[in-house]
């Protein structure tokens, strides 16, 4: 035992100190390395994807909530209204109209001199809200 001991005593002493800096360094990244593996032990496996799954979760929401129209003064609603296609004039209830029975053929885009026939505006909307 006593052999050890001074063995261990004249390296002290013999160690260059680049050697102790070296021998620091090592012992101070190990202890780094304890510590990494102490914190992805305390998250435990398979949490990384309850995680992304948690904020994907939230992100739909706030992307549904977000997207809805607010309740906003004036504005007026119409549903149930008809996409049928006629010949000829039709009274609309409203002026402009926002719907209903219309031509088949719609208005092109552009500027006019002269007021556009309500029945092809219908038409263009009906074809603006549908996407096509």
């Amino acid at each position: 035992m006593k052999s050890a001991a001074n063995k261990t005593e004249r390296d002290k002493r013999t160690t260059k100190p680049s050697e102790k800096r070296a021998a620091k360094k090592t012992a101070r990244q190990a202890q780094q390395q304890r510590q990494r593996r102490k914190v992805r032990r305390t998250l435990g496996p398979g949490w990384g994807w309850w995680i992304a799954a948690l904020v994907l979760i939230v992100g739909v929401i706030v992307w549904v909530v977000g997207s809805q129209p607010g309740d906003i003064a004036g504005i007026v609603t119409y549903s149930n209204l008809s996409r049928d296609h006629v010949t000829g004039k039709v009274n609309y209830p409203q002026n402009p109209p926002v719907g209903g029975p219309h031509n088949a053929a719609w208005q092109n885009c552009g500027i006019y001199s002269t007021p556009v026939a309500n029945e092809n505006a219908v038409h263009s909307i009906e074809c603006a809200s549908a996407g096509t």
